[in-house]
């Protein structure tokens, strides 16, 4: 069994189209993609996508590693990767290898600070993502409320 999941994971990351520089980013492309960059991984892992003014990716950053489930980043951090960077819009993401993607009381508390971080800097904040296999928690702002959907990917 584990021998198969192994198998399926290195055949749906080599199967998934490569998330380029110049890239259009919305949120079907960062679902399959991370959906299949975290399968099976054992730990938290934080990226940060930077966009454009059109949502093309610009750069992808690796902000984080942490243990089974957790993995710090600040809100400093993103701001501060978001302005050197020159982006005009950001997306964070993150995995929850415990198969559960319910966002954490820290989740929201980051997403909120971040978005309205990168709001103050004129950065539009694109969402945060929080994955685990096969499935998704959507987090955005919308005026002064976070909005949480949860997906499945198929």
């Amino acid at each position: 069994a584990v021998y198969l999941r192994l198998c399926v994971s290195l055949f749906l990351r080599r199967t998934t189209d490569e998330l380029k520089s110049g890239c259009k980013v919305d949120e079907k492309t960062v679902a399959l993609h991370f959906d299949a960059l975290f399968r099976d991984c054992g730990q938290e892992t934080v990226y940060l996508l930077l966009l454009d003014e059109r949502d093309r990716l610009t750069h992808r950053r690796k902000l984080s590693e942490g243990s089974l489930d957790t993995s710090g980043v600040a809100h400093r951090q993103i701001l501060e990767t978001a302005v050197r960077t020159g982006a005009r819009s950001v997306c964070l993401l993150h995995n929850h290898p415990g198969a559960d993607p319910t966002p954490s009381l820290s989740d929201e508390k980051i997403t909120k600070a971040a978005a309205l971080a990168l709001k103050t800097a004129g950065i539009r904040f694109f969402g945060h993502f929080i994955f685990t296999d096969g499935a998704y928690f959507l987090l955005q702002m919308q005026d002064e409320s976070l909005i949480k959907t949860f997906k499945e990917i198929r």
